[in-house]
Parts: structure tokens; C-alpha cells; sequence
């Protein structure tokens, strides 16, 4: 029942949203693909980086193992995907975003 409550959301729910938003709004979906998709390569990336990061490093038997592994991959998948987004904006030429605002406020800050 889960998984068919699932299937539904995501087939009808996150369409029809968007539909809605579309139709209703002046934003257009090239407008939401031009600021979505660093996030959603660098996720696509991050999931890649920790499939074979974790496999690398063998089964996480036991609890302490188990903590170990899931802070390796909190870890690691924060770095992952900030590489990857930052790379990504830097190849797009540092467009104005999410990205230029957080840079000029740890600059600002440090």
C-alpha cells in the first residue's frame, strides 16, 4: 500500500503541481530547468560517488560500524555534492543564483 501511495504521488502529484504552477504563474518550465538543473546533476552525482564510496569500504556490520559508515556518507555526500554544484556553476560561467549568493556571504563572513 506504501509504495502504491508513492507511485501515486509522484505521478499525479508532483504533474499536476507543476501543471498548476505553470499555467497559473509566468514562469515558464525552461525557467525552472535553468535553475534546477546543477542541483539535480550534483545529486545525480552525489548518489553515484556514495554507491561506490560505501561499496569500496565493505558492509558496515554492528552498530559502531554502522555510525561509522552513515557519518562516512553524510560526510562524503555533502562534499560530493558541493564539488559537483560548484564545479557546475563555475563551468556555466558563475551565473547570479543560489550559489553566487552563498559565496559572497562566507566571503563576507570570513
Amino acid at each position: 500500500v506504501a509504495w502504491a501511495i508513492l507511485i501515486y504521488s509522484l505521478a499525479f502529484g508532483i504533474v499536476s503541481t507543476y501543471w498548476l504552477f505553470l499555467r497559473t504563474t509566468p514562469i515558464q518550465f525552461i525557467d525552472v530547468v535553468q535553475v534546477s538543473w546543477r542541483p539535480i546533476v550534483g545529486c545525480a552525482v552525489m548518489f553515484a560517488g556514495l554507491r561506490f564510496l560505501l561499496a569500496a569500504l565493505g558492509p558496515f556490520d554492528g552498530f559502531v560500524s554502522g555510525v561509522i559508515g552513515l557519518g562516512i556518507g553524510c560526510a562524503g555526500g555533502a562534499l560530493i555534492y558541493l564539488v559537483t554544484v560548484f564545479a557546475l556553476w563555475t563551468l556555466a560561467r558563475r551565473p547570479e543564483g543560489a550559489e553566487a549568493t552563498l559565496l559572497r556571504r562566507v566571503v563576507t563572513r570570513f
